[in-house]
């Protein structure tokens, strides 16, 4: 009897198990997942073994994105996977899934899977590139993306997914020159006047952005200029050429013209000095062995000018003013001063073994104000002219040179102090594979004084590495110094007296860049000057200084 109604029950199933499936997948088609999965789920021990109705159940629950309960049905979906017949969208689904949840790398597995089923190729591997990224291979990410780019596109979707791999790309590519540079802004340079100023390598990193990575997204906007996927691209190009000014125009040899930069920066400087230094036309090294905190204000104004794309004029006017804190010492006192310096500054742009390069010209005037009497009251102290003539290129691969001949003319209150210097000076940058700088300055300087006790010869190393740790959300650059300055004095009885005079200066600042406008830097500096005469002109001296620079 048993064994009639088990045969009974399986000739029913077969008349009626076709008709289940049958309505499923209607139910499916029509968008009605929920009510799939209720329909299934309540004969789900007997359809247990059954791949049609398992793959169906696991399939609604993809599309009702209920992705920890459907990962149970797809698991035992792939369980005897090399029997069954499995549908081959299910492994593009169980990829999707595990994707979803974070889970990496069974995400890769059965996207490779679905790859080889020849199932929704372009999606895997843009998936595949996507989670590449997200895990830095970024090899691995731009194999996958470049295996887009090169496929024949047939569909609309085929043509957005071909879009965003171009996008992604990209992104790697400017990732990648960022990383190269060690820093997350190109700006920061800086060359031994302290300017932020482009070099080669920023230049190169730039045409690399514009030729490299924005003709990427340009290639992918072509592909379908109406596409979803085109004003975010459209809007990214906009974002990287305003950050990196790649819409700006070129000199002849590749410089960029800013004819609307206008800069304007103020510095606000407090300071503490253990042992002030009264350095005037008369003598120019006077220790006072006494103390003083004291405070600095610059402004400084620059626009720069070019003309018919081989010239540059730059005027510029600085005014700094400088104050002692300590007002019971008179030689103290008679450091406060104000200078002011009105510039021009041109360069003439061309090449040099097909790198920009410059003639340089400039033009100084200063005047400068100080207590000299002693009475708590600024008088004009001394004016001066300087001429400058040079060029800046790339001798080396090392980095940019530059090489200057400076004369200057210096007018003082007292005519006998009266004198002119002229310095030959030259500079070299070392571009770092780390990403740090290092910069050379020499500058040998001839003083003619209407006093004989004062002409000179003098020869001063300026040594500055410029280091940048990586791996900061705010960027913060160390800069650490050595300076040495040697003095031999041309009248006999002054350099009897005081010999050949060495000026050692170590010093350390840390420098970080509060925001676009800002930055923040304290440095501190020892001081030695060493005198065969010991008693008057031999000293030592500390001074630490915090500076606030905001740039417009």
């Amino acid at each position: 009897m048993q064994f009639l109604i088990a045969i009974v029950c399986f000739i029913f199933s077969i008349l009626v198990y076709p008709h289940e499936i049958t309505e499923q997948y209607q139910l499916f088609k029509q968008g009605q997942y929920d009510q799939v999965v209720k329909n299934i789920e309540k004969h789900e021990n007997a359809h247990e073994k059954d791949i049609k109705l398992t793959a169906l159940l696991a399939k609604s629950l993809f599309k009702l994105e209920e992705y920890r309960k459907a990962i149970k049905y797809y698991g035992r979906l792939f369980k005897n996977e090399e029997k069954a017949q499995i549908p081959i969208e299910s492994y593009y689904e169980f990829a999707q899934i595990n994707y979803a949840i974070d889970s990496l790398e069974d995400a890769k597995k059965y996207f490779n899977k679905s790859l080889d089923k020849k199932f929704n190729e372009n999606l895997c591997l843009y998936y595949l590139g996507v989670i590449n990224h997200a895990q830095n291979n970024i090899k691995e990410a731009h194999r996958y993306y470049s295996k887009i780019i090169k496929t024949r596109t047939s569909t609309p979707e085929d043509t957005e997914i071909k879009q965003a791999a171009y996008a992604q790309k990209a992104e790697l590519r400017l990732m990648a020159y960022k990383k190269k540079l060690g820093g997350k802004d190109f700006k920061i340079q800086i060359d031994d006047d302290g300017e932020v100023r482009d070099y080669g390598l920023i230049q190169l990193a730039k045409k690399k952005i514009k030729d490299r990575v924005i003709s990427l997204f340009e290639k992918g906007i072509n592909l379908n200029p109406d596409g979803n996927l085109v004003p975010n691209m459209k809007n990214r190009i906009a974002e990287i050429t305003a950050k990196y000014e790649l819409d700006v125009q070129r000199m002849v040899n590749g410089r960029f013209i800013r004819n609307s930069d206008l800069m304007i920066r103020l510095n606000s400087i407090f300071g503490y000095d253990s042992n002030v230094v009264t350095v005037s036309d008369e003598n120019p090294t006077q220790p006072t062995a006494k103390d003083s905190y004291t405070g600095n204000l610059i402004a400084y104004l620059r626009k720069k000018y070019a003309v018919k794309g081989r010239y540059f004029i730059n005027p510029e006017l600085t005014a700094n003013y400088q104050y002692y804190f300590e007002r019971d010492v008179l030689d103290i006192i008679d450091n406060d001063n104000i200078t002011i310096t009105p510039a021009v500054r041109m360069t003439r742009e061309h090449t040099y073994n097909g790198k920009p390069a410059s003639t340089l010209l400039d033009l100084e005037y200063s005047w400068n104000y100080r207590d000299y009497n002693q009475r708590e009251k600024l008088q004009f102290y001394n004016k001066a002219y300087t001429i400058s003539v040079g060029e800046r290129a790339t001798f080396f691969d090392t980095g940019e040179s530059t090489f200057r001949l400076k004369y200057k003319d210096n007018a003082n209150q007292d005519p006998i102090y009266d004198s002119t210097t002229i310095t030959a000076q030259f500079s070299q940058f070392f571009n770092l594979q780390s990403g740090n700088r290092y910069i050379l300055v020499a500058n040998f300087a001839i003083t003619d004084s209407e006093t004989d006790s004062l002409d000179s010869d003098s020869l001063s190393l300026i040594n500055n590495y410029i280091f940048f740790p990586k791996d900061r959300e705010i960027v913060t650059f160390y800069t650490a110094g050595f300076n040495v300055t040697t003095t031999d004095y041309k009248d006999a009885a002054t350099a009897d007296l005081r010999g050949v005079e060495f000026l050692l200066v170590p010093s350390f600042a840390a420098t970080k860049i509060v925001n676009q406008n800002s930055k923040l830097t304290a440095k501190y500096a020892f001081t030695q000057n060493l005198s065969k005469d010991d008693e008057t002109y031999t000293y030592d001296k500390h001074v630490l200084t915090i500076d606030f620079a905001y740039t417009w």
